[in-house]
């Protein structure tokens, strides 16, 4: 023990452990869990640039993954739109915004002709 003007403070009796870098031992395992696809993919954006036709094709493989719903899939696909692609929703009648409406306009503005 130490003495002095403060409180007395015993010394270390037990070593302290020294680690290496990849010195394991068995101590632990390290265990991989698998991603959760539902976490981690999402829509990309579409700004009416590229192909309509592929960034459905995108759309739609992720909305099967997603498991979304046809109220769902209108919804995602409303906040996925930028630019051009945005003013097509924002053009649509406030009772015909659900997802077929927004699939046909988007079509006949950005679709192959």
């Amino acid at each position: 023990m130490r003495t002095g003007l403060c409180t007395p403070v015993p010394e270390r009796e037990t070593p302290v452990l020294q680690s290496k870098p990849n010195d394991f031992e068995g101590n632990f395992t390290l265990k991989k869990t698998p991603l959760n696809p539902l976490s981690i993919v999402k829509a990309a954006t579409y700004d009416g640039q590229s192909s309509w036709r592929d960034y459905r094709a995108h759309f739609e493989t992720c909305a099967e993954i997603k498991q979304w719903d046809y109220k769902d899939k209108g919804l995602h696909l409303a906040v996925s739109l930028r630019g051009k692609a945005q003013g097509v929703l924002g053009n649509l009648a406030h009772n015909s915004k659900d997802y077929d409406s927004l699939l046909q306009a988007l079509g006949r503005t950005f679709g192959a002709s």
